[in-house]
């Protein structure tokens, strides 16, 4: 699989530019490959994974940009394009330069964020499943919280932890008795919007 060749016919396509591309890695990735593009003055951000390992990851990541882009609460990177080939998946969002946070940053990022929280739903879930990282996340709809952070979350993951050798009988059995705690520690909420991955690696 030639990448650069990939790209180059792909963002050649989509700005029309016959110039030659510059791909540079950029941290944060984590599972994914991570560059900043370059097409003459242009400047891209590409994720790219395997498309057979994670199928839809990228779809599914671009649904959610998608969805927080919708409330206008907070700036959210242009999705430009989501596209596969050669075994391989792409995802590709606006470059945003980072910067650095002044003294009303944090103010004014926690009102943004409050602001995304007040955005409320029909019900906890979501209307398909995708990714907490690499492992898949079922978003099954629940009408309250504790049953949906218990049954489509908690659950789930001792299961998957449990099969892989990462949590004992015992634990298991602990987790499963504050499963049935969950309503006497948590309040009745609203559905709101979350991010879901909201780490300083995922705002600038």
């Amino acid at each position: 699989m030639n990448l650069d060749a990939i790209l180059q016919q792909r963002l050649t396509g989509l700005t029309g530019k016959e110039k030659p591309l510059q791909r540079y890695p950029v941290g944060g990735g984590s599972i994914n490959e991570t560059y900043r593009l370059e097409i003459g003055k242009d400047r891209f951000f590409c994720k790219a994974n395997s498309a057979t390992k994670f199928p839809h990851l990228f779809q599914k990541e671009k649904a959610g940009l998608s969805l927080l882009a919708q409330t206008g609460k907070q700036k959210t990177p242009q999705v430009i394009d989501c596209f596969e080939a050669e075994g391989m998946q792409f995802l590709l969002l606006e470059w945003i330069q980072p910067g650095t946070p002044n003294e009303t940053f944090w103010k004014t990022f926690g009102e943004r964020l409050a602001a995304l929280h007040s955005v409320t739903g029909k019900g906890f879930g979501w209307e398909e499943d995708n990714y907490m990282g690499s492992v898949p996340q079922q978003n099954n709809q629940h009408t309250r919280w504790c049953p949906f952070f218990a049954e489509e979350r908690l659950l789930p993951l001792m299961q998957r932890c449990n099969a892989n050798n990462l949590l004992s009988s015992s634990d298991c059995r602990l987790l499963e008795s504050l499963v049935t705690k969950l309503p006497n520690l948590f309040n009745e909420e609203e559905p709101s919007l979350l991010h879901g991955d909201l780490w300083s690696g995922n705002f600038l």
